[in-house]
């Protein structure tokens, strides 16, 4: 499989938050987040360094509201893996799917001699924007390299 960094997208003054909301794992902890604040009554604030310290790595203010984090999270640009097929008889780009988060794909063959499978770390805002940058990178760049 092939990757590469999209160059075609936006610059971001910072990097996006590590937690997802959409991924799995990243809803789990938001619902952490909300139960430990209903337990307390508030947003936690600084009580517990470790607990405060892993929440605010990932992304999440711990002294806002569940609602209010949640709410930040999705307004946010995360990263998106993008999954797609190059045609090399037309040379499209085919998106497969556009996974949240930032998503190792590990590949053993490379797609035969039609067809080449890439895939993509994008920061977007949503899916469809993650599935155009990449489709505009594949359009743009042939700098890539083989990560198999």
């Amino acid at each position: 499989m092939t990757t590469s960094m999209p160059s075609s997208q936006p610059s971001s003054e910072q990097d996006p938050p590590l937690l997802h909301p959409e991924h799995p794992l990243g809803a789990a902890i938001l619902t952490f987040y909300r139960d430990l604040c209903c337990a307390e009554g508030t947003p936690l604030g600084e009580e517990n360094s470790v607990l405060v310290e892993f929440l605010t790595r990932v992304g999440i203010d711990t002294t806002q509201d569940p609602d209010t984090v949640e709410r930040q999270l999705r307004q946010a640009r995360h990263h998106y893996t993008v999954v797609g097929l190059r045609d090399y008889s037309s040379d499209e780009f085919f998106v497969a799917a556009v996974l949240p988060g930032n998503v190792p794909a590990l590949d053993s063959e490379d797609g035969g001699s039609d067809f080449q499978r890439h895939a993509f770390l994008v920061i977007a805002a949503d899916p469809q924007d993650a599935e155009l940058f990449a489709e505009l990178d594949r359009a743009d760049d042939d700098d890539e390299f083989d990560v198999a």
